[in-house]
Order: C-alpha cells, then structure tokens, then sequence
C-alpha cells in the first residue's frame, strides 16, 4: 500500500497548530480559572462566547486498592478489554 507522504506532512504540520493552540488555549483557561475560582466559580460574558467556572466533586473507583480486597480472578472477569488503533506523527529530524 502506497501512503500519499504529503498526507503525512499536512497531518504534521496540523498537529504542531493544534499544539499551539492548545496552549494558548491552556493559558487563557488558567486566568479564567485564576479569577473565578476564589470566588467559588462564576460565569463571564464577552461578546462572542459565555465562560463558566465551577467546582464539582468527582469519584471514581481506585483499582488498585480495590485490587486488596477482590481476588484477581474477578478483577479479570470484570474488566472490560477493547482493541484500539492509534496514530502518532512526530517531526523529522
């Protein structure tokens, strides 16, 4: 199978723009949280878009201790095995 490498390089170079965007998007969302996180959340307005901040509690199982007081036989018989595919594009040196 013969792969089109201008694929390859378009896919690249949109991941290294996603990278960047992805940061700013990282440090715009770190002063929203800066903000608005003291005062226990809080919504902001701009023209455009509406940002809302809040608190929330999460629980989620811990496996491994779990794993201390159910055998492994029923962890195995418990877990949920999927078959995946995965990509990764790095630049050339």
């Amino acid at each position: 199978m013969k792969v089109d490498l201008q694929l390859v390089d378009q896919l690249g170079l949109l991941d290294a723009e996603i990278k960047k965007l992805e940061e700013q998007k990282s440090s715009l969302r770190a002063v929203l949280f800066a903000e608005l996180l003291p005062q226990g959340g809080g919504t902001v307005e701009g023209n455009l878009f509406t940002a809302t901040v809040r608190n929330s509690a999460r629980s989620y199982l811990d496996k491994e201790k779990l794993a201390q007081y159910v055998e492994a036989s029923v962890l195995r018989k418990c877990t949920k095995v999927t078959s995946c595919a995965s990509l990764s594009v790095k630049r050339r040196a």
